[in-house]
């Protein structure tokens, strides 16, 4: 039995929600930093840009949704790295409301292109 699109869209939906959260969960193992953009590689900008496009690539209709997905998982690991830290810097709200919305334009980007290329 072949999984309807209504099925497929909310498989990708779930899937993308879990880059989001888990790119912030799991910094401090892959990075050794506790926010992901602080890392010295590319973990933070390839993840985002690579769940996005995998997303978009898997079911290419409303890319943009697979980045809010990726974005409401972002907002959602956050808040667990800074629930379960044992210091949260002064600037946490500022890079909750500016920084976290500027880099999920990049998984917005990387689900545009999968959808492109998918069509």
């Amino acid at each position: 039995m072949k999984p309807t699109e209504k099925t497929k869209s909310r498989l990708i939906f779930v899937f993308s929600f879990l880059i989001g959260a888990l790119v912030w969960i799991a910094s401090p193992y892959f990075t050794g930093q506790r926010e992901p953009w602080d890392a010295q590689n590319l973990y933070y900008f390839g993840t985002l840009l690579i769940g996005g496009f995998v997303a978009g690539l898997l079911v290419p209709r409303r890319p943009w949704l697979w980045a809010i997905a990726i974005w409401l998982g972002q907002c959602v690991g956050f808040f667990w790295c800074i629930a379960h830290s044992p210091r949260v810097g002064p600037l946490a709200p500022l890079g909750f409301i500016l920084f976290l919305p500027m880099y999920s334009v990049l998984s917005l980007l990387g689900a545009a292109v999968g959808s492109l290329l998918r069509e």
